[in-house]
């Protein structure tokens, strides 16, 4: 069973002492909303927006939460197959011991889309292989084949170029 099945959130660790736990709280905004999202814990993201900008979520209402949580699982499950890529940028963000993976397309105009979020423990090919596995079910599509812009996690590259064979362009950022 996954966690999202669970309805479970991974434990945040402290850099503090291995095992020590840490307050939600103590997390930034960015690193609140990535890892409500890449858990699929839109719920959370809402309260934490609201609470972010003062509102309090009682005042707004719990039918709005509720929109507003099926806006962000839309989002996640969109199709994408109504436009191409020029490429995909994907960038790993250190929370707390966990990589948040984030993917965003680029247009040929320089528009960027954001398409998925999702999280592993360290360089985990699994997740990422997932992640992809996910928007090109989705639709995604290359203008000129497939290109994309990483960061210097080793999963990416690896997952990318068995994903995509020798057509792939890859650069690092």
């Amino acid at each position: 069973m996954t966690e999202k099945e669970t309805n479970k959130k991974r434990p945040i660790e402290t850099d503090d002492a291995p095992g020590a736990m840490r307050d939600e709280e103590e997390l930034d905004l960015d690193d609140e909303l990535l890892l409500g999202l890449s858990q699929g814990d839109y719920m959370h993201v809402m309260r934490t927006l609201s609470d972010s900008i003062g509102l309090d979520t009682s005042a707004i209402g719990p039918s709005f939460i509720e929109q507003a949580a099926e806006v962000l699982k839309e989002f996640e499950t969109r199709w994408l197959g109504q436009q191409k890529f020029f490429a995909l940028l994907l960038l790993a963000k250190s929370v707390q011991g966990q990589e948040v993976i984030r993917a965003t397309g680029l247009t040929a105009t320089g528009e960027r889309v954001p398409l998925a979020v999702t999280q592993g423990v360290g360089e985990d090919a699994h997740v990422i292989k997932g992640m992809l596995k996910d928007i090109v079910g989705r639709g995604l599509a290359f203008e000129d084949g497939p290109r994309f812009f990483i960061d210097g996690v080793k999963g990416i590259r690896s997952t990318v170029q068995e994903m995509f064979g020798d057509q792939v362009v890859i650069q690092y950022l």
